[in-house]
């Protein structure tokens, strides 16, 4: 038996709970007395009314009248009706009218007859619904009441819904081959349902606008394949839209045309938030109407694309034929715009995280992570002999001058000033990204050590001979640059260097630039490019060490989400040629700069497994494992992890995940994935250095992590410092109140273990607890 479409609301009640079994009802009928008879049935629960009447039409146009309740009129003879005082029986809601002028719907008012008819009736308020199957009107569904109450929103938008879905039942029992129809729309609906499942899992994960206008348009083509698909931004206080993306065949809006808002198509869709069907365009006066219309559209369905209440564009469907898209299309074609809408709103939001955490925020420039992240970039490229380029950096003289005398807010104007000023001696190649208060650095493709000095003096005489004003008053400003072109070195090495010459050109009076070395002014920074090589070589060669510090419960579990077990961490180390062992914090920062971190990751969860399920691991306990923010970005990571988990003879309950703040916040739709994929498996997740950042509790409201471990730097002096005191206990009252359990590092005093353990934080880690061993001392827990 076929089924109807369930009823699409966003807010359903009772009434709509009655719709959905009358639906349910029609699915089953098999004859149209049965459809009229469950309308019958049910209409005044949907629709509270004192009558109910539906106009049939045949084939050959002809049309007659069955009252479903309510007064009769005079039909063939019979008794005559009471008649009193009546108002305009048509009342009806103004948006309704509109809606339905711009879908092109005839009918609406009742004829000169029916309302002769009604006015002999003890009726005050009325109203029509067409029925329909696709273009064919098969009968109008008419309600009226005896009192002034009207009709409102919900009461149209629950008869349409019923309407249109008495239209379907009906449709399909005038057709012959019924049985045949059915099997072939379940078949068809199911195929679509599959169609929507599938791009709402896909623009769950996905991480540019480009991935969800892709997504959005195949699903598009595979359910209207004939029609034309375009995407319209909108803005609204310049009061124009624009065509940004469009594909499919056909005829549609012009790419990249803008057009005026006032009195189009989209403005009213944009303002009632609804979709506008348009089966015919030219009956329709909009300029936007006219304009497809000219160009050979028929028919158009227009579609807001919605972020909450904000408006971030229309998805607009056109055909070459009147009346082109059936009501199941329509709504398909809804559900995808408000999943597209959902899916902009994310990735936009990303970005602009993104771009906050790689910009500055007053001048717009990259900041000291994002330009290191450019160079080191570049540098691969100069290191395989594929490009040349140097780095400036740049340090202004005398700047705090103009914020001692005029304050910050000019200070801060002069800055933006002088940047626009500056990008315009690099030009278009030259990067520039400001590192500090007053300081820059500039990545410079394609040049070497001499023509960077040529445009480090071009810079340093441009700002000489920009002299600032204020009030009257003029302030000169220099600046001191350094320079060192980029070599086999590395980029981190390039930039160390321009910072060592740019502190011998202020130290040499100021006002100059100095070329300095790669490797900085005193040769004491190790080369990327040697520390890539030796990262790589030890993870081909197995050259890492697993170590494992304990984390010691403080007591009985003070919270109620904590495990009863004993914790490890497992941390990793370098083995260099000479069998010595080298810690991450030589080797983790060129890790991450180079893109290397994942794939050590990957071998310490890899090895941490192998090691749980040897003998010689602990037969209980939880092992904790950190996680980077690069591995957290990578789409492949999971993926890895998952396939680790199921090859290995460890029960994900025994495994604990350190993610820091700044690594979730990176990519948190991803993180967010990464953490509740391994939790349905039994893993658990914690919030590292908690405290170290003023997102931090925004970012632990939004990761559905078990527990926190507070920042060393609060926990340390715990037992001596008042304000870390403090610190401690509010996030242990923030932890208390969220369900998490709390785990403190670096503690290095009895002091501060017994404070901890008053407060009641779960666990403690640090050199008083236990130093990190080679897995190889483990025989078990114990020894820990």
């Amino acid at each position: 038996m076929s089924q109807l479409p369930s009823p699409l609301t966003p807010d359903p009640g009772p009434r709509w709970a009655v719709l959905g079994w009358v639906i349910g009802e029609m699915a089953a009928a098999t004859s149209q007395d049965d459809l009229l008879n469950t309308v019958a049935s049910h209409l005044r629960a949907i629709v509270p009314c004192d009558r109910g009447a539906i106009g049939l039409r045949s084939v050959t146009g002809e049309s007659r009248e069955l009252v479903l309740f309510g007064p009769l009129q005079l039909i063939d003879g019979g008794s005559e009706p009471a008649t009193a005082g009546t108002v305009d029986p048509l009342v009806l809601n103004e948006a309704v009218r509109r809606r339905r002028r711009l879908r092109g719907r005839a009918g609406l008012a009742l004829s000169q007859e029916d309302t002769d008819r009604f006015v002999q009736l003890p009726l005050r308020q009325t109203h029509s619904t067409p029925v329909r199957d696709g273009r064919r009107q098969l009968a109008t569904l008419e309600l009226a009441r005896q009192t002034d109450d009207p009709f409102d929103s919900e009461d149209v938008a629950l008869l349409t819904r019923l309407a249109d879905l008495l239209g379907l039942a009906m449709g399909r029992l005038l057709s012959r081959g019924e049985a045949a129809a059915a099997r072939e729309s379940s078949t068809e609906d199911a195929r679509r349902l599959g169609i929507l499942s599938e791009i709402g899992g896909e623009l769950a994960s996905i991480v540019t606008q480009d991935e969800v206008y892709t997504i959005v348009d195949r699903a598009a083509r595979a359910i209207i394949p004939n029609h034309r698909l375009s995407y319209a931004e909108v803005d609204t206080e310049e009061g124009m839209f624009h065509v940004t993306q469009m594909s499919g065949s056909g005829r549609g809006f012009p790419v990249d045309q803008a057009v005026p808002l006032d009195d189009t198509i989209v403005h009213l869709t944009l303002e009632d938030g609804q979709p506008v069907y348009s089966p015919d365009l030219r009956m329709l006066s909009n300029p936007d109407a006219e304009m497809l219309a000219e160009a050979g559209v028929v028919s158009a369905l227009t579609l807001p694309v919605l972020a909450g209440d904000s408006a971030l564009g229309v998805l607009t469907v056109t055909a070459e034929k009147p009346d082109a898209l059936s009501m199941a299309d329509r709504e398909l074609l809804g559900s995808i715009a408000r999943l597209m809408g959902s899916a902009l709103d994310r990735v936009r939001n990303a970005e602009r995280v993104s771009y906050t955490q790689r910009h500055d925020d007053l001048t717009g420039l990259p900041n000291r992570q994002e330009i290191v992240r450019q160079i080191g970039g570049h540098a691969s490229l100069v290191v395989r002999g594929r490009a040349t380029g140097s780095v400036l950096v740049l340090d202004l003289d005398h700047f705090k001058a103009i914020n001692d005398s005029f304050g910050h807010d000019v200070g801060d104007a002069y800055l933006v000033d002088l940047v626009g000023r500056v990008r315009g001696v690099l030009g278009d190649e030259g990067v520039l990204a400001r590192i500090g208060g007053d300081q820059f650095a500039a990545l410079l493709p394609g040049a070497d050590a001499a023509a960077a000095a040529e445009t480090a003096e071009q810079v340093r005489a441009h700002v000489e001979g920009t002299v600032f004003r204020w009030e009257g008053r003029r302030l000169p400003v220099t600046v001191s640059i350094g320079a060192a072109a980029i070599d086999s070195a590395g980029g981190y090495a390039a930039l160390r260097g321009a910072e060592a010459a740019c502190s011998r050109a202020k130290r040499d009076g100021r006002n100059r630039v100095v070329v300095g070395q790669p490797h900085g002014a005193d040769g004491r920074f190790d080369a990327d490019g040697d520390w890539v090589a030796r990262i790589v070589d030890a993870l081909e060669s197995d050259r890492f060490e697993l170590f494992a510090q304990p984390i010691q419960p403080l007591g009985s579990p003070r919270s109620r989400s904590a495990p009863m077990e004993p914790i490890f961490e497992l941390l990793v180390r370098m083995v260099d040629g000479d069998g010595d062992f080298i810690t991450p914090g030589r080797f983790m920062r060129v890790a991450e700069d180079y893109g290397l971190m994942s794939r050590i990751d990957n071998w310490v969860i890899r090895q941490g497994l192998a090691w749980m399920a040897g003998p010689d691991a602990p037969a209980t306990g939880l092992c904790s494992i950190n996680v980077s923010a690069h591995s957290l970005e990578s789409a492949s990571f999971l993926d890895d992890v998952l396939a680790l988990l199921e090859n290995a003879s460890v029960e994900p309950e025994r495994l604990l995940f350190e993610i820091t703040e700044t690594a979730a916040t990176r990519n948190v739709d991803r993180a967010v994935q990464f953490i509740t994929t391994l939790k349905s498996l039994g893993c658990r997740f914690v919030m590292d250095d908690f405290g170290n950042g003023f997102g931090s509790v925004a970012a632990l409201k939004r990761l559905p992590v078990d527990a926190i471990k507070i920042d060393g730097q609060l926990v340390r002096d715990i037992h001596s410092d008042p304000v870390d005191l403090a610190a401690v206990c509010a996030v242990k009252t923030l932890a208390d109140a969220m369900g998490m359990w709390t785990m403190a590092e670096l503690v290095e005093s009895e002091e501060a273990l017994i404070r901890l353990r008053e407060i009641g934080v779960d666990y403690a880690q640090g050199y008083h607890v236990g130093r990190p061993q080679p897995l190889a001392f483990l025989s078990n827990l114990q020894a820990l």
